[in-house]
């Protein structure tokens, strides 16, 4: 089962709409593609980590269960101080989908500390894994998937 997770976080695909933008990221196996946009000079943000509390522990869950959710983790985020993004975390397929929210982490800002707010919230909301996204990378952080870390080139597209 832990493989089949990894592997479903691996082939995902992340949407951010920031409000003007939408960038959609997934990660692929081999050297960076040439001429793709960055999250620096799109978004202006270094990273962007991207959360949920749909689905807990990858078991279905209510609509109205994970929307009563992702409103806890909404304001958990907020109450942190942490900047939010609407995004949505799903299968590149489009058979799966999950409404999600992206942190920024601004140059100036403390990353590691931001990522540890982060695991901290996936851990409570029974989230197995979060995304990281770079100029440069698409990462899969285990949460309650103890171990997983997954680092792959990134596919940038943007709107």
């Amino acid at each position: 089962m832990q493989t089949d997770l990894a592997d479903a976080y691996s082939s995902s695909k992340v949407t951010v709409w920031d409000g003007e933008t939408t960038i959609t990221a997934r990660g692929h196996q081999g050297s960076r593609w040439g001429n793709q946009p960055d999250l620096v000079g799109t978004l202006g943000v270094s990273e962007l980590y991207v959360i949920t509390a749909w689905n807990p522990r990858s078991e279905l869950s209510s609509a109205e269960a994970n929307n009563q959710s992702n409103g806890n983790l909404l304001r958990d985020l907020q109450a942190l101080g942490l900047q939010v993004c609407r995004a949505e975390g799903a299968s590149v397929d489009g058979t799966w989908a999950e409404a999600s929210f992206a942190v920024p982490v601004g140059d100036d800002e403390d990353s590691t500390a931001i990522q540890e707010q982060v695991h901290k919230l996936a851990i409570k909301y029974q989230q197995n894994a979060y995304f990281k996204l770079t100029s440069e990378t698409f990462e899969v952080f285990g949460a309650i998937f103890t171990g997983l870390h997954i680092s792959l080139d990134i596919e940038i597209s943007m709107r």
